[in-house]
């Protein structure tokens, strides 16, 4: 306990080294020990309590700050919104001019005059190709439907034939056992 509360036990005589009571210095020993923890906790508490004050302040004089640059970075969405809006408008404006004057420009050319005549035209090879369309499909499910109906006829004469011969085994079995 000695060393541990930083005497010099080689300085002293064996009659001092016997002297000592060693009951009180473990006390005094614990003391110290106690007295450095307790030290150690109030200087956290203390720290702790500062961080918590700078963090406070902090807050409070950052919040008007966070709140004025998210007013600016929502005002600044707001006009850039506004303008691409506009823009759009711009665009959409002048397209439309541009589509005017290509059709005042086709209808000088009378081509909407000749579209209808081409489109007859274009009809009639289009009606055509669906008429034979049609009678092909026509066609193709008349076949199917006689190749059904061959089927299910071959199935009715398997199955009457089936019954036929079972009917016989069955007539030659009860004669065998006569």
């Amino acid at each position: 306990y000695l060393q541990a509360m930083g005497k010099n036990t080689e300085a002293m005589t064996e009659d001092q080294l016997a002297a000592v009571d060693t009951a009180a210095l473990a006390k005094e020993h614990a003391e110290k020990a106690n007295k450095k923890k307790d030290e150690a906790e109030r200087k956290v508490r203390e720290a702790a309590k500062k961080l918590d004050y700078i963090v406070r302040a902090a807050r409070i004089e950052e919040l008007p700050l966070i709140k004025a640059r998210n007013e600016e970075k929502i005002k600044a969405e707001r006009e850039q919104h506004e303008a691409e809006v506009v823009e759009k408008a711009k665009k959409a404006k002048l397209q439309w001019e541009q589509n005017v004057k290509d059709k005042k420009a086709l209808e000088v050319h009378s081509i909407f005059g000749h579209l209808s005549i081409f489109e007859e035209k274009a009809m009639v090879g289009r009606k055509a190709a669906h008429a034979a369309l049609c009678a092909e499909e026509d066609k193709r499910a008349f076949l199917e439907a006689e190749e059904g109906k061959l089927k299910r006829a071959r199935g009715r004469k398997e199955d009457e034939e089936r019954r036929i011969q079972e009917e016989k085994e069955a007539e030659e079995r009860a004669e065998a056992e006569r």
